[in-house]
């Protein structure tokens, strides 16, 4: 299980600790979600066995569940994107499979980048 740690001190982007694994979690459940969106959209609404709710509208219960999974999947779209393109495969890479940063940067510069990261998502979704 990879250490999940967040650097406290001199950090402006510190999130409290259930904010923050959220947050991981989102970021790692990512590709799931964009797989599960995709499928959502393309199933017919007597195929998608999604919630029921007392009116029995298939239509507007694919629209729901669509809306939630994109406000997640978005949040961490624009986080990403705003991240400097050289931190961004690296810092994907070591949030969602733990692997260790390898191209020649600082580890604080990482460090840096990926609470940006995980802060950016945070407020994106309003948990913050």
């Amino acid at each position: 299980m990879p250490r999940n740690y967040q650097p406290q001190k001199n950090n402006p982007d510190w999130l409290p600790h259930n904010v923050y694994m959220r947050v991981l979690y989102i970021i790692r459940d990512y590709q799931r979600m964009k797989a599960e969106q995709d499928a959502v959209v393309h199933t017919s609404p007597s195929e998608y066995s999604g919630p029921k709710n007392e009116h029995g509208d298939p239509t507007a219960n694919k629209a729901v569940k669509i809306a939630m999974m994109s406000a997640e999947t978005d949040a961490v779209d624009s986080a990403l994107r705003r991240i400097p393109g050289e931190y961004q495969k690296a810092i994907w890479d070591n949030i969602v499979s733990s692997k260790p940063y390898m191209i020649p940067a600082s580890r604080n510069t990482f460090r840096h980048w990926r609470s940006k990261f995980c802060h950016m998502v945070a407020e994106k979704l309003h948990y913050i």
